[in-house]
């Protein structure tokens, strides 16, 4: 766990600081205000908003223009340091709401998507049925692509081969990716 660090938050330098715990928080300054000329803004910790993804994010006044910041993005920035062209911040545990420094690094977009597969949060490892409704588990996945940690319904693959040929029962693809996959599950 460790000591929790303070660091200026890049871009928002004397504005913002952001911890290595993956806390933001606003720095005590005078701002201009409209009727009272200034007033004091107190130093507070930013309750940051949630994405549908998990990912955290906090709206950052400078000049008083609001910016949107992914938190995990800023505590990368500060701690690990500039990022290079092409790489992304991942979250090593999977859990996109632990911003924790140790928890960070940055790596390539395939390597972020093979993470999130890794930890089961990819929207496709999520499903249990294809779109005509078959189990995706074995024996009705397609081996090559299992191989490969990916699933594919092998009924329905066995269906679209068999339409190249015959495209005229196009319009009894479900009955017959049901046929195969009743086929397939019998023989377990």
């Amino acid at each position: 766990m460790g000591e929790e660090i303070w660091k200026p938050v890049i871009g928002f330098e004397g504005l913002y600081e952001v911890s290595s715990h993956g806390k933001i928080k606003s720095l005590q300054r005078k701002v201009p205000h409209k009727s009272s000329g200034t007033i004091t803004v107190r130093e507070r910790i930013l309750k940051p908003g949630v994405r549908k993804s998990g990912h955290l994010y906090v709206n950052l006044l400078k000049d008083s223009h609001p910016r949107t910041k992914r938190v995990h993005v800023i505590v990368a920035e500060a701690f690990i340091g500039p990022r290079s062209a092409g790489m992304e911040v991942c979250h090593n545990d999977g859990n996109p709401a632990n911003n924790r420094v140790e928890n960070l690094r940055y790596d390539t977009h395939a390597e972020n998507i093979r993470d999130i597969i890794r930890h089961g949060t990819h929207f496709q490892s999520k499903k249990t049925t294809c779109k005509r409704g078959h189990l995706l588990t074995a024996p009705n996945l397609v081996p090559s692509i299992a191989k490969k940690g990916y699933r594919d319904c092998l009924a329905c693959s066995r269906t679209r081969a068999y339409l190249i040929n015959h495209p005229g029962l196009a319009d009894t693809a479900q009955e017959l990716s049901d046929s195969y996959f009743n086929t397939i599950m019998e023989r377990k």
